[in-house]
């Protein structure tokens, strides 16, 4: 008898088995993804009319895939963990060994410090696969008593803490103390020494695991950027080495999805950063909803229809709306390799974050959980990575698969500006990032190599410990259509008002970011700065791009830049204005960019009591820029100061 049920399970299991592979036999798949389709397909806007029809869905065999996808149920169980012990060994005069068990697979980091405040914290395991963690402490002081807790959470959210420990790490010997002493050489001042022999003194291979977060105080110890001038001023945006607004491009956009995601930037000032402040983004039922309203044939209708919710949803994009909700994310603050990568020191990230659960705050302030020392004009990273790595692949799922996916999981997806070409004039960014400072990069797998989303830069916004912020917090909405660009040729001129703040700016030129109709005649841009009587204080003359000549294409972008002949003070607290004419068929195109004011963003990173405006009549009647969203609009306009360079 006990052969026969024996028998008929085991042939129920495999009808069963069979059932489950023939349903995901077929994953959905489109010809590209984000940066890859078309350049002008709109990355989540606001505005549901502003949606272009996603790329054709094709069919592919995805059986590596499929098998990912009858995993998904793996390990839900709902009990919670437990901690069964906590053990502390190889405690040396500057590091120590912790190891922990838990009654489940989950992940672990430690919390330690000098005291019971505990203000260090190890990186967090990026995998559920363990129940068992060691994590080591370095760069510990000697002959100090150290507190310390480990966490542990699971896939499913249940956490346990440990209660707070402490141990003292040993003295160091004399003998030790001496040979750490170091004799200044001759051209080296005796702090610079110290400096050098306190990195010397940590093995390279302890600099490369990001286990601990790096203890960075001193500036000395991170290179600054090549060519970055030598008298800045961290009081001013851009270190005062620019005047103006350098954030340009041509709409929104998302950056690449991944399982990482990088935001190449380079300190505009030297200082403790405390805080940081950026989007990933999400996709909500309602934003779904929107969508299929405006175009009930869309692939949005297919999730309305099956009741997914908009974590769901997001699996079953394969275009540049593609959105994976971020999972459960930290952001770290890393150096960069030299090659314009991240390397694996952290100077310091965020606690564990999940983008779907915060609600309508989609542009958080995400604090630090120890500070990080940066130094003006080196180039660092903020690096997105993801704790919940997918077990579904991040996009293309048909909506029966979508449905089976966890809800918290996917890529993160970084929002930003796009950018429709490179600028002939400069590097990609434009005269103050140039190529080397800002880029985006992503991962789409664990383990994977980086790849650089080209066309996009995201915003971000990083906090100094004296409460200042910096970073890149314009938005491009409707930056390509003709509410948030104006034709400037003949009796159509446009100008930009702006107020002095913080500090007098001496200034020699000035760059702009501007297109060129596929009609236009070659002809110059004339350009007037004045002051608040309209009186004119100086002249100067933007050339037609010889790119965007050739392009023929109105979305075409080039800088463009103009000598003032002489030097000008402009005087803080005082109200000018830069304005920009052409003859009738010059054809120029100046776009507008929104401060991200309502975001939640720092206005000293933009121009205060500024706004871009335009005219029909020559000049007799100004209006507004654009009807749609923020009036107070800006234009992509720098100002270069005398003793700087023109460009970075």
């Amino acid at each position: 008898m006990k052969k026969i049920y024996s028998f008929f399970s085991l042939f129920f299991l495999i009808l069963l088995f069979q059932n489950c592979s023939s349903e995901f036999q077929a994953i959905d798949t489109l010809n590209s993804t984000n940066e890859n389709s078309s350049s002008r397909t709109t990355a989540l806007p606001p505005n549901p009319l502003e949606m272009e029809p996603p790329s054709t869905i094709v069919k592919q065999d995805q059986s590596s895939e499929n098998l990912m996808l009858n995993q998904i149920d793996k390990n839900q169980h709902t009990e919670p963990l437990v901690l069964k012990r906590v053990t502390l060994d190889n405690v040396t005069s500057s590091s120590a060994l912790v190891s922990w068990s838990i009654s489940n697979l989950a992940t672990g980091y430690i919390e330690y410090g000098l005291s019971e405040e505990l203000n260090l914290q190890t990186v967090i395991e990026n995998t559920f696969k363990y129940s068992s963690h060691k994590q080591p402490l370095t760069d510990l002081e000697a002959d100090q008593v150290y507190y310390y807790r480990v966490h542990s959470e699971d896939q499913n959210g249940s956490l346990v803490s440990s209660e707070i420990k402490s141990f003292k790490t040993k003295a160091v010997k004399l003998e030790e103390m001496a040979s750490e002493v170091v004799t200044p050489p001759s051209n080296t001042s005796a702090n610079e020494a110290q400096t050098e022999n306190a990195s010397s003194s940590v093995p390279s291979e302890m600099m490369r695991l990001p286990t601990s977060i790096e203890q960075t105080v001193n500036s000395s110890s991170v290179n600054a950027q090549k060519g970055w001038p030598v008298k800045t001023d961290d009081h001013l945006p851009m270190g005062g080495v620019f005047y103006g607004n350098h954030v340009h491009g041509w709409r929104t956009a998302n950056a690449q999805i991944g399982v990482e995601n990088v935001r190449r930037f380079r300190a505009g000032r030297t200082g403790k950063v405390q805080a940081i402040k950026f989007n990933n983004r999400t996709l909500k039922a309602s934003t779904v909803k929107l969508r299929c309203d405006a175009n009930p044939s869309s692939v949005w209708c297919n999730c309305v229809k099956a009741n997914l919710t908009g974590a769901e949803c997001g699996y079953t994009i394969s275009n540049s709306y593609s959105v994976g909700n971020g999972g459960t994310i930290v952001v770290q603050i890393r150096t960069d390799n030299g090659k314009g990568l991240p390397s694996e020191t952290v100077l310091a990230q965020t606690k564990p974050f999940s983008p779907v659960k915060n609600g309508d705050n989609e542009y958080p302030r995400l604090p630090l959980i120890q500070s990080a020392f940066l130094k003006a004009g080196a180039i660092y990273h903020l690096v997105h990575k993801n704790l919940t790595p997918p077990s579904c692949p991040l996009s293309g799922l048909t909506v029966a698969q979508a449905k089976r996916c966890p809800k918290n999981e996917g890529a993160t997806g970084l929002n930003g500006i796009g950018h429709y070409n490179s600028p002939s004039t400069t590097g990609r960014f434009g005269p103050y990032s140039g190529d080397e400072a800002d880029a985006n990069f992503y991962k789409t797998k664990v383990g994977g190599t980086w790849q650089q989303s080209k066309k996009v830069l995201s915003f971000y916004e990083i906090q100094y410990d004296d409460g200042e912020w910096r970073g890149d917090a314009y938005h491009a909405y409707d930056s390509s259509i003709s509410d948030g660009w104006k034709p400037v040729a003949g009796s159509h001129i446009v100008r930009q008002i702006f107020t002095v703040e913080r500090a007098n700016r001496k200034v020699n030129g000035l760059w702009l970011n501007f297109g060129l109709s596929p009609s236009a005649d070659g002809s110059p841009l004339l350009v007037s700065l004045k002051d608040s009587r309209g009186v004119v204080v100086a002249n100067g003359k933007i050339n037609a791009s010889s790119m965007c000549l050739k392009m023929k294409d109105k979305y075409c972008r080039d800088w463009g830049y103009t000598n003032l002949n002489k030097n000008i003070e402009l005087k803080k607290g005082l109200s000018y204005s830069v304005e920009l004419s052409a003859s009738s068929q010059a054809g120029f195109i100046v776009s507008t960019y929104v401060p991200m004011l309502g975001q939640g963003f720092n206005a000293k990173n933009m121009w205060s009591s500024s706004k871009a405006q335009y005219s029909k009549n020559k000049g007799l009647n100004w209006v507004k820029y654009a009807n749609r969203y923020p009036n107070d609009r800006d234009m992509a306009l720098l100002f270069t100061i005398v003793g700087h360079p023109k460009s970075l």
